[in-house]
């Protein structure tokens, strides 16, 4: 015995076999997927089209006129694709830093030094001048740095979504997802590590005596 309702979207009159009642079915006029009814709930005065299941091969209706449609994640990857390109750009940016950290102090330790010190002198001064913290500070490195540290994080999340939705691709997610955490691990121990040389030492009960004593 088939089944007539009135579809909820478009209100036509649509039938389908007892054995897709309450399940989803594809409307024909509409192409909107609705739940059946599980017994009729109108009564045709003519012949009326039938419903189909909705499979996978169903698809939505257009967008209205003057929309744009939103291209949207296939099961292909797009995530995935997204994040290691993301991944991949985040260490050309932190390189590109890095260059730029290089060229500034290189220039910082000549000044110190002077045109005519030895390899040695050039050597130790830098080691000095990293050991108090003294490193150029400027945009040209703190940009493409946050910049980097920003891809990273959306490209972890990227491929923390492909991993969870299942997507194809599955082995590039994953290469995204460790690039994208080893590089934030690298630029928080880098953090890190500029906090703590800032950070005073405390001073023995025994120096503090020595500094106060008449």
């Amino acid at each position: 015995m088939n089944i007539r309702f009135l579809c909820p979207s478009c209100r036509q009159p649509l039938e389908i076999d007892q054995q897709w009642a309450g399940q989803s079915v594809a409307c024909p006029y509409c192409k909107r997927v609705v739940a059946a009814p599980m017994s009729n709930t109108w009564e045709p005065p003519v012949s009326i089209p039938t419903a189909r299941p909705a499979g996978s091969g169903f698809e939505p209706p257009p967008p209205p006129m003057g929309v744009a449609p939103i291209p949207a994640m296939s099961a292909s990857g797009s995530s995935a694709r997204w994040a290691l390109g993301l991944a991949l750009s985040s260490i050309v940016l932190m390189l590109f830093g890095m260059f730029i950290f290089m060229v500034l102090f290189s220039e910082m330790v000549q000044e110190r030094v002077g045109s005519k010190a030895t390899q040695e002198d050039i050597l130790r001064s830098a080691q000095d001048m990293m050991a108090k913290g003294e490193v150029p500070h400027s945009a040209k490195i703190t940009v493409p740095v946050l910049t980097a540290t920003l891809f990273s994080l959306f490209s972890l999340g990227l491929a923390i979504r492909s991993l969870t939705r299942g997507e194809h691709n599955r082995g590039t997610a994953i290469v995204a997802c460790l690039l994208s955490i080893l590089l934030l691990f690298c630029q928080l121990g880098t953090i890190l590590n500029s906090v703590v040389k800032h950070v005073p030492s405390p001073v023995s009960v025994h120096e503090y005596s020595l500094h106060v004593r008449p």
